[in-house]
């Protein structure tokens, strides 16, 4: 007997008798339990169950909470998770992938938490990797989009420490610098104008005694630890892992610890070294590499590693991470 199947280029894991046999269960459930199964299916990776389902309910529409009606792959629990929520969370990447040929779509939980941040933070590269690459995904997806306690899945690729995950994220076009140094305190802003009049004709600063009308700078305050969360026991991790009600995972109160940095224009921008050593400028800005470092520096486990030790930074722009290398010690 062969089986019949929708072909979206993902093969089976069992045989094709099995299968068959797949497709009668699935026949003979009701659309509610159909839709239970399918996200349960999803968290334990049974891709031919997935499938199964997906053949004999994928035509219908449902109703979810954040939508009028809804393709029958994105149907949600009682918490909000999609069946991508949960093969994304566990590291099912086949179960993953014939989703998305399913037209799963990545949408947030009810905690905002979206299949990325999930698979971000349980250190899932190769899905991390298939969730940014999806072309339907392309102008819809953002590693800098907060859930409701305040995470990135920049955030939470932090917390997995899988620095080629963390590398994936940050090659994202959403990642952008701007957007990296967003969320902080800006004081003494001037105008571009103001900051044209601070220049000499050759594009170097001007100082207070050659006619500057105003200091030029931005001072940015950070809070590296800003987002980060108490430690989770084993239990609450599970509870996340599995899709069950996460709002319980709360930040906590942290000790407010910020970091100043003053911020000068980079003179002669188009050749910001020089002709001379003392006119390099680069190191007037901060470089959003220098943030994800620092982000790193001011981490529990890499902070409790500098205790007692010397750290010389070379070509960091201000110098956030050895300030931050020094501070959240």
């Amino acid at each position: 007997m062969t089986a019949t199947y929708k072909n979206d280029g993902i093969g089976l894991e069992g045989t094709d008798a099995e299968f068959e046999e797949l497709l009668g269960q699935a026949a003979s459930l009701t659309s509610e339990e159909a839709i239970t199964e399918l996200v349960d299916c999803a968290r334990y990776g049974e891709s031919d169950a997935i499938r199964a389902i997906c053949d004999k309910h994928g035509e219908t529409t449902i109703n979810n909470a954040d939508a009028a009606t809804a393709p029958f792959v994105d149907s949600k629990n009682p918490s909000g998770n999609t069946a991508l929520h949960m093969a994304c969370a566990n590291g099912h990447t086949h179960a993953c992938r014939l989703l998305l040929s399913r037209g799963a779509n990545h949408l947030a939980n009810s905690s905002g938490n979206t299949p990325l941040h999930w698979a971000a933070a349980n250190g899932h590269e190769e899905i991390v990797k298939l969730i940014l690459d999806e072309p339907r995904f392309k102008e819809k997806i953002d590693v800098l989009q907060k859930n409701n306690f305040g995470r990135s899945a920049l955030t939470e690729g932090f917390s997995s420490s899988n620095t080629k995950l963390v590398g994936h994220l940050l090659e994202h076009d959403s990642a952008e610098e701007d957007r990296l140094i967003g969320g902080m305190k800006k004081e003494d802003v001037t105008n571009s104008d103001e900051a044209d009049a601070a220049l000499n004709e050759d594009g170097s600063v001007k100082s207070s005694e050659t006619g500057s009308s105003a200091s030029v700078q931005v001072i940015h305050e950070f809070d590296f630890l800003r987002e980060e969360t108490s430690v989770e026991t084993e239990d609450k991790k599970e509870i996340e892992r599995s899709g069950g009600d996460d709002g319980d995972n709360a930040a906590v109160d942290e000790k407010k610890k910020t970091i100043l940095i003053r911020e000068l224009p980079i003179a002669h921008a188009d050749d910001p070294f020089g002709a001379k050593p003392e006119e390099d400028t680069t190191g007037l800005g901060i470089w959003a590499a220098s943030l994800v470092c620092a982000r790193w520096m001011a981490s529990e486990k890499i902070s409790s590693r500098m205790e007692g030790k010397s750290v010389i930074e070379l070509g960091a722009g201000c110098g956030i991470p050895g300030l931050a290398a020094a501070f959240y010690r």
